[in-house]
């Protein structure tokens, strides 16, 4: 249906209306110009006939009446009618119908002689004013009429292509938003034209942004919803209002084994906590998070939610996250913590803790306990020997045949390597424990098949009992421990209770132990010895093995051999590298302005356990810059045993050390597992042959063989071989008949002072030893 107030309909209304208008205007305009020409025409006619009367005015008064009335015949033409009446005269000619009349008084010198009245015909006046007003007039309508025509196509062909770009913008698909192609060049016509395509292009640029925004929607969605499956996780929405729940993405009903939210919803172990959060949140506008578990099924669940306003309705959104992973993966970390993962058995920080609770138990019940503690014999050699994998399986198998030979109200822990701890409840006295030691050996007796391996296994024990021995957890460990250490030294394959001498060997243990921390804490207790290294071909002191020897306060001048032991027992190895370093690199300085000792190579040995901290690479360059020495003047000495450890480890640390200018030394060489095929990976610089080649050298051919073997793999690696252990001239002579380059050993010098080292060097001469 066509709009009745479209632009078109209202420009034909108003054109009509001028028309009318306009011909209304003319005729009007006719009317008021011929009143006005008709008024001109009586004045004129009036005028005449004042001028006529002024003639026949005397001619009547004097009775002149024949020449008045030849004067009236001459009247004009347009005069129809006249008629004269005086006192004296009357006239009149011709007929008054359809005649304009006029009447005037007819005056002699201010004396009225009567009147007279005549009457004219207009007829020729408008037909004459009417032929040339027409003519003007139909000439002026015809020239407004075709401009007005003109005007009127002209805008109704506008007009009508407006109506055309109308039709086509309806017809505009935003799908598919194509520009309207311009239908006038006239110039409105074609601005509206270049507007609208120019805002068609915004429109589809806006709905290609749309596009691609709901395109990158639907995606962050499918994102969210792959992320959420991926978190184990899904939202939910509670309506205040309605008190309805909504769950998004709900996609482990599959998974939990439900219909739908609601009887999710009803499975929880404590819905009515979660419901009384939920309706809390309504009215209180905060957040909560609790924990759920499914009941009959081992899913837990995180919940979150918090108060929403949204168009002003208040709802809480929250989120279920499933943590039931990280529940069981927080009870296997608590089980691994308190478990041994290749046993199974409860570890040390376990035991300990169950240790407590037995011992309340056991003083209350006035009863006894027993504490053992086993080591098993020869380990080392049957996992160096056979593997890792086959140690670990007979350390597994050992485990059951203890488990096997002891109580069900006792314990059994794995506190590491090859070592385990027994705890025997309610013993009455020794022959309970000695009767359960002797089913663990007999247990133990039988060989253990692993891969086709026969392996037979002995353990030493050391046994302390509550409350006889100890009545506490660490003394029981302790006294435990020590007296294993004691069955080992008889002979192992035994055990052997707590006495009083070894608690007295414990007490000057722990008395040794309390003295070598504070040593280390001092400056002049732990001092360093230095023995002589020679070199055969310059015939010189080429340089140094540093020695920590203890002078002690009461017990005197102590060798290693004393309290080594006690260092690795009681942890103290790392921090005695740490002051046998920094002490040697003090000395390097110090020789540096030295004639006599400013060439010597100083080495220093390095444990497994120093070597492997951290910190270690920090500590020497450290320690280098700190007292500015050549780092070429510095050998570390670690032992072939430690290389292989973990051999890609060691070859990465020495690799910086050497990286440094230090010196490597490959200490006790031949003694370990070394393969030729790492030993040339191996950043070495000096291959140093073990002291048990040496010593026999001259009467075993199998350490002749084996150090004769190492000088050539030394050679041919090109590095500096050195023998330790060297005592007498004919293995001095030995040695360098085989192509030894460097002698150590009391065949030269034993360790010395650093003052005595110093005269050696000023006194050595090569000579006084062949």
């Amino acid at each position: 249906m066509k709009n009745k107030f479209s632009l078109l309909n209202i420009i034909n209304f108003f054109s009509i209306t001028l028309l009318i208008v306009f011909i209304s205007y003319v005729f009007i305009d006719f009317k008021v110009i011929f009143k006005s020409l008709e008024d001109i025409q009586k004045a004129k006619i009036e005028e005449y006939l004042k001028a006529k009367s002024s003639i026949i005015a005397p001619l009547i008064k004097y009775g002149f009446n024949g020449l008045t009335k030849e004067e009236l015949k001459k009247l004009d033409e347009n005069i129809k009618y006249i008629k004269i009446k005086t006192s004296t005269f009357t006239y009149e000619k011709g007929l008054k119908k359809n005649l304009k009349i006029i009447k005037l008084p007819l005056y002699y010198s201010n004396e009225k002689l009567g009147e007279i009245e005549i009457g004219y015909n207009d007829s020729g006046l408008l037909k004459k004013f009417s032929n040339k007003y027409f003519q003007k007039v139909t000439i002026y309508l015809i020239f407004v009429l075709v401009l007005f025509f003109v005007v009127y196509i002209f805008l109704r062909n506008k007009l009508s292509n407006l109506n055309r770009l109308a039709q086509k913008i309806e017809k505009i698909n935003y799908r598919k938003i194509k520009q309207i192609e311009l239908l006038d060049n006239y110039y409105e016509i074609k601005n509206i034209t270049k507007s609208i395509n120019h805002l068609l292009n915004q429109i589809n640029n806006f709905y290609l942004h749309q596009k691609t925004l709901i395109k990158k929607l639907f995606l962050f969605k499918k994102q969210l919803e792959t992320a959420q499956k991926i978190a184990k996780m899904f939202t939910w929405e509670y309506n205040c209002e309605n008190d309805e729940f909504l769950a998004q993405n709900f996609h482990m009903k599959k998974k939990l084994g439900f219909k739908n939210f609601d009887e999710f919803l009803n499975s929880l172990n404590n819905k009515e906590r979660f419901f009384h959060e939920v309706k809390k949140a309504c009215k209180e506008n905060n957040e909560f998070e609790i924990l759920l578990k499914v009941e009959n099924k081992e899913f837990y669940f995180r919940v979150q939610g918090k108060t929403n306003l949204k168009q002003n309705k208040k709802n809480v959104i929250g989120v279920f996250i499933d943590i039931t992973d990280e529940i069981k993966k927080q009870e296997q970390i608590k089980y691994l913590a308190y478990h041994d993962p290749l046993t199974g058995l409860i570890n040390r920080m376990y035991l300990k803790e169950q240790l407590e609770l037995l011992l309340n138990i056991t003083k209350r019940n006035n009863k006894k306990l027993a504490l053992v503690f086993i080591d098993l014999d020869n380990f080392k050699f049957i996992n160096d020997t056979f593997g890792h994998d086959i140690g670990d399986s007979l350390l597994v198998e050992v485990s059951k045949k203890l488990q096997n030979s002891i109580r069900r109200s006792d314990l059994i822990s794995r506190i590491g390597g090859d070592e385990f701890i027994l705890v025997l409840n309610n013993i009455k006295n020794k022959s309970d424990v000695e009767e359960i030691m002797k089913k663990i050996k007999n247990g133990l007796q039988t060989p253990i098949y692993i891969l086709n391996h026969k392996l037979e296994t002995t353990f030493s024990a050391g046994i302390s009992i509550f409350p006889d021995d100890a009545d506490d957890t660490e003394d029981l460990l302790k006294f435990a421990d020590i007296a294993m250490y004691e069955s080992k030294k008889q002979g192992k394959n035994r055990y052997i209770f707590i006495n009083e001498e070894l608690k007295k060997e414990i007490k000057k243990y722990y008395l040794l132990v309390d003295e070598l921390k504070n040593a280390l804490k001092k400056d002049h207790e732990l001092i360093l010895y230095f023995q002589p290294k020679i070199d055969i071909n310059s015939k010189k002191v080429s340089g140094v093995e540093a020695l920590i020897r203890w002078q002690h306060p009461q017990r005197g001048f102590l060798t290693p051999n004393y309290f080594i032991d006690i260092a690795e027992k009681a942890n103290l190895v790392s921090l005695i590298d740490d002051y046998v370093l920094e002490k040697g690199i003090k000395t390097l300085k110090k020789w540096q302005n030295d004639n006599y000792l400013n060439n010597l190579t100083l080495a220093i040995n390095i444990s497994a356990n120093k070597f492997n901290e951290n910190n270690f690479i920090e500590q020497l360059k450290y320690l280098i810059n700190q007292y500015k020495i050549n780092p070429e003047k510095l050998q570390i000495e670690i032992t072939e045993t430690l290389c292989m450890q973990n051999v890609y480890h060691t070859i990465k640390m020495l690799n910086e050390i050497k990286s440094m200018g230090i010196k490597i030394a490959l200490d006790d060489f031949g003694t370990g597992y070394s393969s030729l095929n790492y030993l040339k990976k191996i950043p070495f610089d000096v291959l140093k042959i073990d002291q048990t080649f040496v010593k026999d050298l001259l009467e075993d051919k199998d350490d002749l063989t084996i150090t004769k073997m190492i000088v050539e793999i030394s050679k041919i690696l090109n590095k500096i071989n050195v023998a330790e252990g060297v005592e007498n001239e004919n293995i001095l002579n030995l040695l360098s008949d085989l192509g030894v380059s460097i002698i150590q050993g009391y065949y030269f010098s034993k360790p010395v002072s650093e003052e005595e080292l110093k005269k050696y060097i000023i006194s050595f001469d090569y000579k006084n030893y062949i």
